[in-house]
């Protein structure tokens, strides 16, 4: 009986090691500009009092209700006169009215009777008749 000597079998032959893959190449993300600032707002002229710098609303009048000519939304000055020099009551600064009637004391020589009449007979500006 012959026996055969064992067989070695040959060691495994190694395969060249894997071949790696390159990453894939990215992209840049796109570069962005810096914002530029925001412009600065313009300063609101009307304050959030609703008054101007020079102190007048909208429609020209001042805090106290007088124009830039210093006449109220009815025609008056602060001392209660409007530009031809008649108050409210319709006298002037001698205290005679347009006609020639006096706020007190004789009428001038050339008043209007009649007018003086019907200015003394109509109630007081602001009540209304009552």
């Amino acid at each position: 009986m012959t026996t055969e000597p064992p067989t070695t079998t040959e060691p495994p032959t190694t395969t060249e090691p894997p071949t790696t893959t390159e990453p894939p190449t990215t992209t840049e993300p796109p570069t962005t500009t810096p914002s530029t600032p925001k412009p600065v707002e313009p300063k609101d002229p009307d304050d959030s009092d609703g008054f101007d710098s020079w102190g007048y609303d909208e429609y020209g009048y001042d805090r106290w209700g007088y124009d830039r000519w210093g006449y109220d939304r009815w025609g008056y000055d602060r001392w209660g006169y409007d530009k031809h020099g008649y108050d409210r009551d319709g006298y002037d600064g001698r205290g005679y009215t347009l006609q020639g009637c006096a706020r007190s004391g004789p009428d001038r020589p050339d008043a209007n009777q009649l007018a003086c009449e019907l200015h003394r007979a109509r109630p007081s500006t602001g009540s209304a008749g009552i």
